[in-house]
């Protein structure tokens, strides 16, 4: 009985993990822009993505351009860096939201 026991679990839980999905765990949480949608936030940087480890989350200088919609049209630039915050980007970056992409990128900033 104890031997039929062992096998049904070994063979439970080996169909078990081949059906389950893996999925990544969130690292870091980005908040939409206000006029995108308020108040809501989303995972930006999961464990399968490059983490900036040991940094100081001081916003780099300049402000976010804010786009509501996407303005590219069928212009598909090189992919920008994914980011959670300003220390993902070069120092003369930001971590802004893309409204084409529907997440952060270093961008450039506008001045103050």
């Amino acid at each position: 009985m104890l031997r039929l026991l062992v096998v049904m679990t070994v063979v439970t839980v080996g169909l078990g993990s081949s059906i389950l999905p893996v999925t990544p765990s969130c690292v870091f949480w980005c908040n939409f822009p206000a006029a995108v949608n308020a108040g809501a936030s989303y995972c930006c940087i999961n464990s399968n993505q490059r983490i900036v480890e040991n940094t100081s989350l001081e916003p780099h200088a300049g402000r976010c351009i804010i786009h509501t919609f996407c303005a590219r049209g069928d212009f598909t630039p090189p992919s920008p860096i994914r980011c959670g915050h300003d220390d993902y980007c070069p120092y003369n970056e930001k971590c802004c939201y893309d409204a084409c992409l529907k997440h952060h990128t270093c961008k450039g900033p506008l001045p103050h």
